[in-house]
């Protein structure tokens, strides 16, 4: 569960009988409590250990800590009983089967845990089930099944499936099975293959925890190449690998296997296993997050990866001086030259400008087509002549960049908004030197907004 609930999402408990429903809604309301008052009295040298190092601690201590770092989220979990109603039943099984309350605990736990308006987001963590919410129930915010009853076949196909729903950070469901239900499963399968047109869609991919690590190897090994395949063999410093993701089919590349190792990462920790690959996950994501402020590209900042491995690798920025919720700053604003004198050397300080300056050409492109686009050609027409030069290249760039933020909001023309008409008069003053061949000078009545044109 500590694995499911860190992700943000939700589980099923499948009973073997109405009363075991009920006795593990009972049950898991009395260990939330009881985990409740562990957490809150763990010594300080161990709720302060990062969560590479609580790999080689023990399982029940790394519940603890995991327990005390969600101790408000915890303190608040809730969980419900779903089951059908039966003649002659104790008035305490009404609020389990009263079919308006049912209907406000699906709707509860579809919700997430989190939201900005309170009314759509629910504490509500389990449902504990017998055979009702198995078959046509879709809630991709459920991760995890917990099995304590015999299925076979159909039933079984189906209720595995309820994990089997896409949702964003969700590469996979997880099965827990307390029965043994493997070899059945196997043979449900195999019959679906084998042809049941109006049969259930089969979950694809199930594969136990421990299938998972060689893929994680495999995964580790095919980032790592990006690297290593160009004659970069360490990722400390990072400099050159992010140097390498200027390169952009070189970062798309870069960012799909990422991806793919974290979500092989998430689905082997918390186990042991996963020990040796935590410091490279690290690592690369700073790489990452450093590429992503550099390069101007948001997707290498990993929004929507595994929660687990955000968090790991935004501690590990934050630990190096980068505060990972800060965007970069754009050359529009008066202290980006300040920020840039901040890298170290001249050829960090000049990559800073010359992909500020390629972002905000792109990024205001369409406000004055004209304009930008003579100022992409002069600024790679600076890049190409003091290649290689730093010193030189960042001095040009920052008396460039200057001009363009005295330039900014001012009104180049008299009596035109730089914003709203300037566009147009870029594209029509262009026209005209094309069709005559000689250029506008300040002086002609094109330039005056208060002289009409003959």
């Amino acid at each position: 569960m500590r694995n499911i609930l860190s992700a943000d999402f939700k589980a099923q408990v499948v009973a073997v009988s109405q009363e075991a429903v009920i006795e593990y809604q009972k049950a898991l309301c009395w260990a939330r409590d009881e985990l409740v008052k562990e957490a809150e009295i763990i010594p300080g040298d161990l709720r302060s250990l990062s969560d590479e190092a609580l790999l080689e601690r023990t399982e029940e201590d790394c519940t603890r800590v995991w327990a005390h770092r969600q101790i408000d989220r915890l303190k608040a979990l809730e969980f419900a009983a779903v089951i059908s109603k039966r003649h002659n039943q104790s008035a305490d099984w009404d609020q389990w089967t009263d079919p308006a309350k049912i209907e406000t605990h699906i709707a509860n736990f579809k919700k997430p845990f989190d939201h900005t308006d309170n009314d759509k987001c629910s504490n509500l963590a389990i449902l504990c089930v017998m055979r009702m919410l198995l078959t046509g129930f879709d809630a991709p915010v459920e991760q995890a099944l917990y099995l304590d009853r015999k299925m076979v076949e159909h039933d079984l196909l189906q209720a595995i499936a309820r994990v089997n729903r896409k949702r964003p950070g969700k590469e996979c469901g997880y099965v827990i099975d307390y029965i043994g239900l493997a070899r059945d499963l196997k043979a449900a399968l195999t019959e679906s293959e084998e042809g049941k047109e109006n049969g259930p869609h089969p979950p694809t991919g199930i594969d136990g925890v421990r299938d998972e690590i060689p893929r994680l190897r495999d995964r580790h090994l095919k980032v790592l190449a990006v690297f290593h395949t160009r004659g970069i063999m360490e990722l400390m410093p990072i400099d050159l690998c992010v140097d390498l993701l200027e390169d952009e089919k070189i970062r798309a590349e870069f960012l799909n296997r990422l991806w793919a190792f974290l979500a092989s990462l998430a689905i082997v920790m918390p186990r042991p296993e996963a020990l040796p690959f935590v410091k490279d996950a690290k690592i690369l994501g700073f790489i990452s997050k450093v590429a992503a402020n550099l390069y101007r590209d948001h997707q290498l900042n990993l929004e929507g990866v595994d929660r687990r491995m955000k968090r790991l690798i935004d501690e590990y920025v934050s630990a190096q001086g980068i505060d990972p919720k800060i965007a970069p700053v754009a050359i529009t604003d008066m202290g980006f030259l300040d920020q840039a004198k901040k890298k170290k050397g001249s050829r960090a300080r000049a990559s800073e400008m010359k992909h500020a300056l390629r972002h905000q050409i792109r990024l205001r492109f369409d406000e004055d087509p004209e304009h930008f686009k003579k100022l992409s050609e002069r600024l790679e027409a600076i890049i190409k002549e003091f290649k290689d030069h730093w010193k030189a290249l960042e001095a040009a760039l920052a008396k460039f960049i200057q001009e363009e933020i005295d330039r900014d909001g001012k009104q180049s023309v008299p009596g035109l908004d730089p914003r709203l008409h300037a566009p147009f008069f870029g594209t029509i003053k262009a026209a005209i030197e094309r069709e005559s061949g000689v250029p506008l000078k300040s002086e002609d009545p094109a330039f005056r907004a208060d002289i009409p044109l003959p």
